[in-house]
């Protein structure tokens, strides 16, 4: 689970991957075969962000659908009715717009949990809000686990895999509410580390298994559940 300060760990994608103007798109033909045409003025970084996300979106989900190694540069272009040159001046390849797929995947679900999460209510509503903005996200954009397996599969060499880099990249926020919590008197005295490891695990978990099962519970009820589970346990 990633609970975050987003503006401090969010990378722009933008300056990730090479970038261009949509000026040069529109001079691009559709059978370009060149990857790297002369460079142009710059545009409006509204209108760049926009096919920048346009890309992401469809490469995503074609990703996710067909897996990594079955799709390419071209079907990702087809699909958007561009030219394959074109996305290349974007993402210098497959693998960087792979890799921007999962960047903007876990930035998606930071925001997402921010915005949630309302400053002025009791730190025990923040956490509850924050664990239902989770399960809403992935309700709503399953596909997204698929990545994160995938990068386990095809890029093993990679020390820390993306979500798990930016779940403990965002934590300290929510070990400070935790420890908070703790010396209050309002839950157990433990370390707020092994707490929001548990709590991590355990909805990664539920979003894992539910993509794999196809499973589709609301994610309010599942909430639910979970907070009756965290908060009252099992025992009468």
């Amino acid at each position: 689970m990633q609970f975050s300060d987003l503006e401090s760990a969010k990378p722009n994608v933008c300056q990730l991957f090479n970038v261009v103007s949509l000026r040069e798109e529109r001079s691009l033909s559709r059978d370009s075969s060149t990857k790297h045409p002369s460079p142009g003025r710059p545009v409006d970084p509204e209108l760049r962000d926009r096919r920048i996300a346009e890309i992401l979106q469809v490469a995503a989900r074609l990703f996710a659908e067909h897996g990594y190694t079955n799709t390419n540069i071209q079907s990702i272009a087809d699909h958007l009715q561009i030219s394959k040159g074109l996305v290349y001046r974007y993402f210098a390849s497959k693998e960087k717009l792979f890799a921007a797929c999962l960047e903007d995947a876990v930035n998606r679900l930071n925001e997402t949990i921010q915005s949630s999460v309302d400053p002025s209510h009791t730190p025990l509503a923040k956490l509850s809000q924050a664990v239902l903005s989770y399960l809403i996200f992935f309700h709503d954009n399953s596909e997204v686990v698929e990545l994160f397996i995938q990068e386990r599969v095809f890029f093993r060499d990679h020390t820390h895999s993306t979500y798990f880099a930016h779940r403990e990249a965002n934590m300290e926020p929510w070990r400070e509410l935790l420890t908070d919590l703790a010396q209050k008197g309002e839950i157990q005295d433990l370390p707020a580390e092994q707490i929001l490891d548990h709590i991590a695990d355990l909805l990664y978990g539920i979003i894992f298994t539910d993509r794999v099962n196809g499973r589709r519970q609301q994610p309010e009820e599942r909430h639910v559940q979970i907070m009756n589970i965290l908060f009252h346990g099992l025992i009468k």
